[in-house]
């Protein structure tokens, strides 16, 4: 296909080789996910064989010699590893397909155990089979299982080590369908059963004193779990309906249940596990998709929570399954989104009573006021920079990032001002005020993604006296914060010089797709509707993720004369989806027909343009 010698079986040639291999799409599963999950499975099988191999080369160089020392009638280690000390030991006693990984994490770290000796994998092998329903259905095989899921260390482990070795999936037959199965878009990097395994590695590292320091809040909040083998089972159970057709959530959750009341867990338990497979997207698509910030989005998701607990256990397991879909993923502004539902949420529950908006202003307002005055601002400036800006302003962000934005406001006076700041809970933020002049959003988001910048997210918000109070959070290309008090003076210099023009102009973006996101091609579509409380239309946009898209976006809602409030940006690989608040000239949300199907026409003309 290439046209030359390549031995990596890169992207760009996935598709075809589907094709050559005589794959064709089905409804719930593609022809080259299809195709390379035999390549991945294939692969787990010769790494296998690799592993035994190497073993027999490795004993033989030793000369055989190695001491044995015997850890009970089947098992023993010799040289470091770990021997079944009888042909039949598997034959005789099933049981001991499972217990040898149990006893594996038991003595790794006391007798130095460095694997399986050959022999070993050999006879494992031949022996998995020995997994059948009627395994399966053995009281004793169900509480060695969980035996092993309760380990105090070695839990991820023994799990990765009964992946590798054709084990878990014989005992979970529903995870046995997901290894290897790929999802061919630019969001996943992993396989289904990696991922999941991902996932159960950052819930157990949680747990694990050495490596508090990675995430010490989320370690605090898994230490008072009243029972953390649920979220591990919640992350083995999550995605294991992947590819079957239907929402994988609810397949997922059915599984789970089944799983939990076969093993012995109370009724209780199998509901909260459930529960959690079942809504294990909810968090994360609140936080990406809605305006946290308002009561009501938070209203509704708390009335979908149980109780307390569920939160904490939810909010483990939604950061700890960004985290292992994407490295780029995980950022402070996706980590401040998480957090703001989260106490937001936390308070709602405590209160016992849903979020009202008159009491969070109030709220941010004492907060704000308080870190003012920690600075050395005055009553007097805070009140009347303060007064400048609309209540929905205030609740959209943070007591901190107000107390920032006061005091930039404050130095302004009435100067265009750009700010760019690294913030704990909020990532690489970009503060500018500026006179309000229309296409504002197209000139800024242009310029931002000339710089080879990912937006992450925009508010907008008009001052009392005409001018604008705009924040974008914002990433580098790969999703990291950006650190170097350099490149952030770069971002405000090029934004304050073209804010600065008599005419500001929305640049023409110029950089170029990656190799990968050229195989994709995702329609455009555009749906409208208004908010809850009528303040707004809301444009729900799904289209092709390219550089330079919410400039051209910004572009025709300022040819149409319209007002744009907030922008919540999302990309999800090669798709962005993008939810755009919008008002007419006078404030009000959108009614004509007309004017929606004339928006779609141009906005598709302008991206296809792209």
């Amino acid at each position: 296909l290439s046209g030359r010698r390549e031995d990596r079986l890169l992207f760009d040639h996935q598709v075809r080789l589907a094709e050559v291999y005589g794959y064709a799409d089905q409804a719930a599963n593609l022809a080259v996910e299809q195709f390379m999950q035999l390549y991945y499975r294939t692969i787990k099988m010769l790494s296998v064989l690799n592993d035994i191999f190497l073993q027999l080369f490795e004993e033989q160089l030793a000369g055989g010699t190695a001491e044995t020392q015997a850890i009970d009638e089947d098992f023993a280690i010799a040289g470091h590893y770990l021997i079944v000390r009888h042909d039949d030991a598997f034959r005789n006693n099933p049981l001991n397909v499972l217990r040898i990984f149990r006893v594996w994490a038991e003595n790794e770290q006391r007798r130095g155990i460095r694997g399986l000796a050959a022999e070993a994998l050999r006879m494992l092998r031949r022996d998995r089979n020995l997994i059948d329903a009627g395994f399966r259905a053995r009281g004793e095989a169900r509480e060695m299982f969980m035996d092993i899921l309760r380990m105090e260390r070695g839990v991820l482990h023994s799990l990765r080590r009964m992946n590798r070795y054709g084990i878990l999936g014989r005992y979970l037959p529903a995870f046995g369908r997901v290894i290897g199965r790929m999802q061919y878009d630019l969001f996943h990097q992993l396989t289904v059963d990696e991922h999941t395994l991902f996932v159960v590695r950052n819930l157990r590292r949680l747990a694990v004193p050495e490596f508090r320091h990675e995430l010490p809040e989320f370690s605090e909040l898994y230490a008072r779990l009243p029972k953390p083998e649920l979220l591990t089972l919640a992350g083995l159970f999550h995605d294991i309906a992947k590819g079957r057709g239907g929402d994988h959530s609810e397949l997922g959750a059915d599984d789970a249940i089944s799983f939990c009341r076969e093993h012995g867990l109370s009724t209780t338990d199998q509901q909260t596990v459930a529960w959690l497979v079942r809504n294990h997207l909810l968090m994360s698509l609140t936080a990406q998709r809605e305006d946290v910030s308002d009561p009501d989005v938070v209203n509704a998701f708390v009335a979908k929570l149980p109780d307390a607990d569920h939160l904490d256990y939810l909010y483990l397991l939604t950061v700890c399954d960004i985290r292992a879909t994407n490295p780029k993923l995980w950022n402070g502004f996706k980590a401040g989104l998480l957090r703001s539902l989260y106490i937001a949420a936390q308070r709602s529950l405590r209160e016992g009573a849903p979020l009202k908006e008159a009491d969070l202003l109030a709220q941010r307002l004492a907060e704000s006021q308080a870190l003012c005055e920690e600075v050395g601002l005055a009553d007097e400036p805070f009140q009347a920079v303060w007064s400048r800006l609309d209540p929905e302003h205030l609740l959209r962000h943070s007591a901190d990032e107000l107390a920032w934005q006061v005091g930039v406001l404050h130095n302004a006076a009435e100067e265009t001002s750009v700010a760019v700041r690294l913030m704990p809970q909020r990532g690489t933020v970009v503060f500018l005020h500026a006179p309000d002049v229309p296409g504002l959003f197209a000139v800024c988001t242009g310029i931002l993604a000339q710089l080879g910048l990912n937006i992450l997210d925009a508010r907008i918000s008009a001052t009392r006296d005409g001018w604008t109070a705009d924040t974008y959070a914002i990433a580098e290309t790969d999703g990291s914060d950006i650190a170097d008090p350099a490149r952030r003076s770069e971002i405000r210099n090029a934004l304050l010089q073209a804010l600065q023009a008599s005419k500001p102009a929305s640049p023409k973006v110029s950089r170029r797709l990656s190799a990968r996101e050229r195989h994709f091609d995702t329609p455009t579509q555009i749906f409208f509707r208004n908010d809850s409380q009528g303040r707004y239309t809301i444009m729900e946009m799904v289209a092709n993720d390219r550089p330079g898209l919410l400039s051209r976006v910004g572009e025709v809602l300022r040819q149409h004369g319209l007002n744009l409030r907030s922008a919540k940006v999302g990309t999800i690989g090669e798709r962005a989806e993008d939810l755009f608040h919008l008002t007419d000239t006078q404030g009000r949300p959108l009614s004509d027909p007309a004017l929606f199907n004339t928006l779609r026409e141009d906005l598709s003309r302008a991206i296809a343009q792209i």
